[in-house]
């Protein structure tokens, strides 16, 4: 029995599902994709680059990105955004998802408009500390409980958040694999 069969018992304990992603790679600034090539010296239009988000869905209501840019995406200047991953269609190459409680939404909601209220007061700015893989990681850690690292010391922000992600889905299948051969 699933979280997403009615009749489980943790049915309606599940405010929706919270997912963590880092796309990293070559993107081609003029539209948002990712690049298939490089361009000489990584020079515009396309640049090496990445970007870290949240996305929420909820059991009722539509699904939400949360992200912050050093760019300006949709015309209002860079910082903290909601939905823009939405307009570019982007997939992560490293992806993290899980069921979130009533109770976690609380915290999620509380976590965003902080940081909201911390953008529009200019308090939280793009550093090369503070970028949208440690955004998203913030989120991520608060709302559940876990530790998605997004700062190393020999990557760059995204490819680490990518491989935190991919190390905890790593753990989490041999969890379930050791479960099952316990059967």
């Amino acid at each position: 029995m699933s979280d997403r069969d009615p009749s489980s018992p943790y049915a309606d304990k599940i405010a929706g599902r919270l997912a963590v992603h880092s796309r990293v790679g070559l993107i081609d600034v003029r539209d948002g994709s990712l690049g298939s090539r490089h361009s000489p010296m990584n020079l515009f239009p396309e640049i090496n680059h990445g970007h870290s988000w949240v996305e929420w869905r909820p059991k009722q209501g539509p699904a939400r990105t949360f992200g912050f840019w050093r760019i300006d995406p949709d015309g209002l200047g860079p910082g903290f955004r909601r939905d823009v991953e939405f307009i570019f269609g982007w997939k992560g190459v490293a992806n993290r998802s899980m069921c979130v409680t009533w109770e976690q939404e609380v915290t999620l909601t509380q976590v965003v408009i902080d940081l909201l209220n911390r953008h529009e007061s200019g308090e939280l700015r793009w550093t090369k500390e503070t970028t949208s893989s440690f955004i998203a990681a913030a989120i991520w850690n608060d709302t559940t409980g876990e530790a998605l690292q997004s700062c190393g010391l020999e990557y760059d922000h995204h490819w680490t958040l990518a491989i935190s992600i991919r190390r905890a889905n790593s753990i989490d299948a041999r969890r379930r694999q050791e479960v099952e051969l316990d059967w």
